[in-house]
């Protein structure tokens, strides 16, 4: 009897340990909201890694990050594969939440060209990344316009989502209401059907 009791403690303390040991590393990873933490890449849960693995098969994974999005445990990989870079958001049972690819400009698809040129005649495309969420796409382009940085978010059949103006402290307008006006951009167009 002595032997079984003896036994049953010791698996028992080793079924403690070990269970204790996973918490803490889940606990470790814990972020509170809002918060950014880095991350070896071997830290990485397998269901993570595989989700990787998976769709980025020749993917180099660079930096990692652990992030709290709306108090869910969110992590961010920065990949590498067939010289583009990727930043990929995938959650802890290995969903692959948005992918981020950096594209250049010249490469941007036609229509989303021609939506952009449409909107900002004679603007520059400074910065574009396609987005995937799921099964939507859209792009993300910051463009210079009148001397203005403006980030456009276009659906993938050109159609401008939303669009928001960075200020420039620097340049003063003589007319702060013609200056609201512009960065508060509506599109009328949408409204009416041209979009």
């Amino acid at each position: 009897m002595k032997k079984n009791v003896a036994f049953i403690l010791s698996v028992s303390i080793i079924f403690a340990v070990a269970t204790g040991c996973n918490n803490n590393h889940v606990t470790d990873e814990k972020n509170t909201q809002g918060q950014t933490q880095k991350i070896a890449v071997e830290d990485l849960p397998s269901s993570v890694r595989d989700a990787i693995t998976s769709s980025f098969p020749e993917g180099i994974i660079h930096d990692v990050s652990l992030e709290d999005e709306n108090g869910t445990d969110v992590y961010e990989a920065e990949i590498v594969e067939n010289e583009h870079k990727y930043d990929v958001q995938i959650s802890l049972d290995g969903e692959i939440l948005e992918i981020e690819q950096e594209i250049e400009p010249e490469n941007l698809p036609e229509t989303i060209a021609e939506s952009i040129y449409a909107e900002y005649p004679g603007a520059g495309i400074l910065i574009a990344e396609k987005v995937t969420r799921g099964q939507v796409t859209v792009y993300e382009v910051e463009v210079l316009s009148s001397g203005r940085k403006i980030e456009v978010e276009i659906d993938d059949n050109g159609k401008i989502i939303e669009e928001k103006v960075e200020h420039d402290s620097q340049k003063e307008s003589d007319d702060p209401e013609a200056e609201d006006a512009e960065s508060e951009h509506e599109f009328e167009g949408e409204q009416e059907g041209e979009h």
